[in-house]
């Protein structure tokens, strides 16, 4: 979001980013990895009651941040998987939330912010929550249609409720604690006596599903909204429907926007302010709309956000209220006149799709963060976790295909939606060459161990040899009858490995004639990404086939083991510096460590919550980096890992 800085410039812009880098970026890491890159990509955001902090659920945990200060508070960490919503007890004491391992989590917010209770969720992924009043209730909704009511105190089950026909989508308490509001895909609400379970009516009026639910301060009014792009206001008590609050482009009081539109126009977020007489409404434009309640007139259109809003509330201390999108850029206005008063960027938590490498003498560390606007490359100091610098390249659109020379001097990449490869110079940021003649999408790429020749691997089975200096097409490797998966240089430089579903083949690089097929089936299956790792020393090949991995000696081709796996799929295959370890990284986020002569399972570990897309060690061979698609790089020390296996 750095491209907003020219149209904000005369407001106060407060960047949450590397100020903190030497404290957030070595909170809870797991046992032997030294610092974190990235903080996950942002799930939901909640504002704290008061709010004074955001809370942001990401894919590997729970940021928290002060609100006065821009400060990161912590790292909750605990759920397995990504964390998808999140809510604060009515007091701001108590943080829930749900993931995607289906539980529900209670945190102690102050001081220690210790987790307190995992309530049990059974097999259903809960996807909305909220306390009652009193803060001793937690509710939550389930994608299958599944409410479930219980005690903060214990997690026990109190109730569990069923009317909804699919997702819930939200939650809402009345004030008083006595109606519990809930709605779902069937655009229907429906109202609850949480003390006897009984259901008290259903409130028709929207077409599409409704996504967000807030009862007034008083209790007197529930407004809802969703898909549709109306806000609608209720007596609760009666079910009727009072008004509907009508944006731009519609009507009347009963129409919606169409299906064909609705991703556009539906509401993400409502709240009401302190007294009650102000709604603002947020929706999937960045348009946040102020209402006043008792006649439905629209004060104010404020375009706030060029993302989603994910989050609206109403400071109980200060005459403000502030906006969040889905990206995490938050800006506070004044309740009073609708200006615009600061803007807080949450950063380290865009893009996922990281490539890794390290410069020449293994000090620092390198990726790339894919966005719409360009590419950037992130330089890191490996041992004080600061960011160095950074190079822009202008380069649009996501990469399918990367690598980084192992000098650490050029970047290749191939578009996912084109043939063409671009040569760039990490130095400069400018492109050294275009290298065109794949008829199909390239798949991967590999540098050779000396940086001077590129080899990529293209869909329609062709592989082509280029001098990585001056861009010129080398050799052409032809046998693959189907896409290239990946490619793995021998040490020397003088082998290369390449495979596809079906088979395994070896070339010599120089004359670009094939020495030997490891392995040719019809059909090898396409349940695992294929994969290629070849050891330091020279000795062995890895590859993978139908979830088992191969292990070849790279001398005679002989094969020396088939390891049969019973675990997630394999993403990408790395040796240890001394050849002894193969580590698999998988796509759940675990990494297998193997042993390489025995072919053991030594251990598993999960110290991502998603695909592990890259295994990487530095050329001094102290330093491993994992990327995954969690949002997240974690670097480890070597020799300690080493020491424990």
């Amino acid at each position: 979001m750095r491209y907003l800085i020219s149209t904000l410039l005369l407001m106060p812009i407060l960047f949450l980013s590397n100020g903190y880098a030497q404290d957030w970026t070595r909170w809870s890491l797991p046992d032997g990895a030294k610092m974190r890159i990235g903080k996950g990509k942002i799930s939901s955001l909640k504002f704290s009651p008061d709010g004074n902090q955001l809370a942001v659920a990401t894919t590997i945990g729970i940021w928290m941040y002060n609100m006065d200060t821009g400060a990161e508070l912590a790292l909750l960490t605990g759920h397995t998987a990504q964390v998808q919503r999140l809510a604060f007890s009515p007091d701001g004491k108590i943080l829930a939330s749900t993931g995607n391992d289906r539980t529900v989590r209670l945190w102690n917010t102050e001081e220690t912010v210790e987790q307190l209770v995992v309530p049990s969720a059974g097999r259903n992924l809960f996807w909305s929550l909220v306390f009652s009043p009193d803060g001793t209730i937690i509710v939550s909704g389930s994608r299958t249609g599944i409410i479930q009511v219980s005690k903060v105190a214990t997690g026990n089950r109190l109730l569990t409720l069923r009317r909804h026909n699919g997702l819930v989508e939200a939650l809402a308490f009345s004030p008083a604690g006595k109606i519990l509001a809930s709605s779902g895909e069937d655009a229907s609400i429906q109202l609850w006596d949480v003390d006897t379970g009984k259901h008290l009516s259903t409130l028709r009026g929207h077409e599409q599903p409704v996504k967000v639910l807030a009862f007034s301060p008083n209790g007197k009014t529930l407004a809802s909204a969703g898909m549709g792009g109306t806000v609608r206001l209720w007596n609760p008590d009666t079910g009727e429907q009072l008004r509907s609050l009508v944006q731009l482009g519609l009507t009347d009081t009963d129409q919606e926007f169409p299906e064909s539109t609705q991703q556009t126009a539906w509401i993400d977020a409502l709240a009401f302010s302190l007294n009650g007489t102000t709604l603002a409404s947020g929706d999937h434009h960045g348009t946040v709309r102020l209402w006043r309640v008792d006649d439905g007139k629209l004060l104010s259109t404020i375009k706030a956000h060029t993302n989603p809003i994910s989050a609206l509330a109403f400071s109980r201390d200060k005459p403000i209220f502030m906006s969040v999108d889905r990206t995490g850029v938050l800006h506070t206005w004044s309740a009073a006149t609708g200006a615009q008063l600061s803007t807080l960027i949450l950063s380290g938590h865009m893009g996922w799709g990281f490539a890794l490498g390290f410069t020449a003498g293994g000090t620092t560390l390198a990726n790339v963060n894919w966005a719409p606007q360009g590419n950037t490359v992130q330089f890191w100091d490996i041992s004080s976790g600061k960011e160095l610098t950074s190079v822009m390249l202008p380069q649009f659109g996501t990469v399918k295909a990367h690598a980084f020379s192992p000098d650490g001097k050029i970047l290749a990449s191939a578009r996912d939606d084109m043939n063409i490869i671009g040569l760039w110079d990490l130095h400069t940021g400018s492109e050294r060459a275009t290298l065109a003649g794949h008829t199909w999408f390239v798949e991967t790429l590999v540098f050779s161990p000396d940086s001077s020749v590129l080899v990529s691997g293209g869909r329609e089975g062709i592989i082509y040899v280029w001098d990585a200096n001056i861009g010129e097409r080398k050799k052409t490797l032809e046998g693959h009858q189907i896409s290239v998966k990946a490619l793995a240089f021998a040490p020397n430089g003088k082998v290369l490995a390449s495979a596809s579903h079906r088979d395994v083949r070896l070339w010599d690089v120089d004359t670009g004639t094939p020495q030997a097929i490891l392995m040719e089936e019809e059909d090898a299956g396409q349940s695992d990404a294929v994969a290629l790792a070849s050891s330091p020393d020279g000795e062995t090949l890895a590859s993978t086939a139908g979830g088992k991995i191969y292990l070849w000696d790279f001398h005679t081709r002989r094969l020396l083991s088939e390891i049969k796996r019973r675990s997630a799929r394999i993403k990408t295959l790395a040796f240890s510096p001394d050849s002894a370890i193969l580590f698999v990284g998988c796509t759940d986020g675990a990494i297998e460590i193997w042993n390489a002569d025995t072919y053991l399972l030594l251990s598993t570990i999960k110290p991502h919550t998603g695909r592990i897309d890259t295994l990487t060690f530095s050329p001094d061979g102290r330093t491993l980096a994992t990327g995954s698609m969690d949002g997240t790089i974690l670097v480890w020390d070597w020799e300690q890992i080493s020491q424990k296996r």
